[in-house]
């Protein structure tokens, strides 16, 4: 699967690889519930004014390319928010920057949350999961033989529903239920959340 350019998604589709579905229990044939758009975008993400307009413009872009015209959308407290339908419905759009990168999530039926994770070492992972992440979340960190990779992993989806849900990071707050969809790509592991 190509890093660059958009990357689509298509509604009861088998998941592509490297694609996985973060779960409980592992699903013998997960399917995509709704379409959606992700977009990679190298950019300094720690120029947060430069590394925002440049996701901006690619926003217009995917928007225009889906619609087959300009689309209007404005900022609000929460981020960038379409004024209009497009397809079937109301457009989730999510973000998220990492290192040199930035990824956009399109959601074509409504509400999406990605999140975009460096891998590498975090010196207080354990503490950080047993305050915010959930037991099962917990227990599958301390079996792992890689806990960086596998917390990256696990923090990656547990911020993206965050965003699917429009909540804020509190400690303690209960899992919200999601389709979560995860792939690694070399320094930054990826999540996908989508109601499904």
């Amino acid at each position: 699967m190509s890093l660059h350019g958009s990357i689509h998604f298509q509604k009861f589709r088998p998941l592509p690889a490297p694609w996985v579905v973060l779960a409980e229990k592992e699903c013998a044939e997960p399917h995509i519930p709704t379409p959606f758009t992700l977009r990679r975008i190298p950019c300094a993400a720690h120029l947060r004014g430069q590394a925002r307009a440049e996701v901006r413009a690619v926003l217009g872009e995917e928007l225009q390319r889906a619609a087959g015209r300009p689309v209007r959308w404005k900022e609000s407290a929460k981020g960038p928010e379409v004024l209009e339908r497009i397809h079937t419905g109301r457009v989730g759009i999510s973000i998220s920057y990492a290192t040199t990168e930035a990824w956009l999530a399109l959601g074509w039926e409504g509400p999406i949350g990605i999140d975009a994770v460096a891998n590498g070492p975090v010196p207080d992972w354990e503490a950080v999961a047993s305050v915010y992440l959930e037991n099962n979340a917990q227990e599958r960190l301390r079996e792992s033989t890689h806990p960086a990779l596998a917390f990256a992993w696990e923090w990656a989806g547990f911020e993206a529903r965050l965003k699917l849900w429009g909540m804020s990071l509190e400690e303690g707050a209960p899992p919200h239920p999601a389709l979560v969809l995860a792939a690694n790509f070399g320094e930054v592991t990826v999540a996908v959340a989508l109601k499904g």
